[in-house]
């Protein structure tokens, strides 16, 4: 049998790694779930957003719990990992 690492990714965090064969969960509950892929690539990712913006404008701390300032901080790190954007396939959950 496959001996596959599993990685439980917890609000307000994301894993993104490359050709590796990793099963990333997350326990969604009312939070929102993103998963992006390259297959050229093979890089890809799972974000776990717990709100879709900081609830105040100085609110900067644990800017990856919101999406408005998590995504962009995801995609980067997705591209620092080699995908490209017009290769990048979402499943949104």
């Amino acid at each position: 049998m496959f001996n596959v690492e599993k990685r439980v990714i917890v609000s307000g965090s994301y894993h993104v790694g490359t050709k590796k064969s990793v099963v990333l969960q997350a326990f969604l509950g009312t939070c929102v779930g993103v998963a992006i892929y390259d297959f050229d690539a093979k890089a890809g990712g799972l974000i776990h957003l717990l709100l879709p913006k900081p609830v105040r404008s100085e609110c900067t701390y644990e800017p990856e719990k919101y999406a408005l300032t998590a995504l962009p901080i995801f995609l980067e790190a997705l591209y620092n990992h080699g995908a490209e954007k017009g290769k990048l396939k979402a499943i949104i959950a």
